[in-house]
């Protein structure tokens, strides 16, 4: 393998597309008045009048209904075949959760690969693009410094295309349209 190059995913609508919704909850009242999916979310600015439940993103019987998104899904098993390293980066916070569902799709990524960065156990602060880019970093410190990285959120992918160059490491971005 060459201990060089990474490829990196995100899960939600860059791998998968999955029916779990973030719901918006009125503070006042407890009522959710609005589901949105990963996509419409990205572009929800909250105005703190919600709370917001993650909630489904946490069911396990919700991840194994998606479905895969067939394009990104084949550039995963394209890296795999040619035995490059590949790791799943996802906004999740559960890591056991996610390796569960990629073992069950029968891809093979140990688990200190399967990087959730809302996992409790995940060391980093801040938001989901500055954790993720914080997990790129950490990468490039293991040594990989040719990485590519797939995702649906533009906020994520500029973050990681920030770390271009940083100790000499080249990022590629691929912005998936789900």
């Amino acid at each position: 393998m060459d201990s060089r190059k990474i490829v990196i995913f995100d899960l939600d609508d860059t791998l998968i597309k999955s029916k779990a919704k973030i719901k918006l909850i009125n503070k006042t009242t407890g009522k959710t008045v609005k589901e949105l999916t990963p996509n419409q979310f990205n572009s929800f600015f909250d105005n703190k009048k919600y709370l917001i439940d993650y909630s489904e993103f946490e069911d396990p019987y919700i991840l194994s209904k998606s479905t895969l998104i067939e394009s990104t899904f084949s550039e995963m098993k394209r890296a795999i075949s040619k035995g490059i390293r590949v790791a799943i980066l996802t906004a999740r916070n559960s890591t056991l959760l996610v390796k569960g569902f990629v073992d069950s799709i029968g891809i093979d990524i140990p688990i200190e690969w399967v990087i959730a960065v809302n996992d409790p156990d995940f060391i980093h602060t801040g938001s989901v693009p500055l954790r993720k880019q914080k997990a790129i970093k950490d990468i490039a410190g293991l040594g990989y410094n040719d990485i590519t990285f797939y995702d649906d959120n533009d906020d994520n992918i500029r973050f990681a295309a920030e770390m271009n160059g940083y100790k000499g490491i080249r990022v590629k971005t691929i912005k998936v349209e789900a």
